[in-house]
């Protein structure tokens, strides 16, 4: 699964963007380049249920080093 599938499951752009408590726009930018470190773990831990679809993992199209930015 890639980001693009988790925001989906989440409800869409808006509703994902409630649920992160960011700014559309900024989920929009994740579905090109995948979640952040933090917020892929936040997803973890609030909706298990979402991160175990993915079978754990998310497809980010960038390096590790970005990674870490949130």
């Amino acid at each position: 699964m890639n980001s693009n599938t988790a925001i989906d499951l989440l409800g869409g752009t808006t509703a994902a963007a409630r649920f992160f408590e960011v700014r559309p726009p900024t989920i929009s930018e994740w579905r090109k380049t995948g979640f952040p470190r933090a917020r892929e773990m936040y997803l973890r831990a609030v909706r298990m249920d979402i991160y175990l679809a993915s079978g754990g993992k998310f497809d980010a199209k960038f390096d590790a080093k970005s990674r870490t930015k949130d």
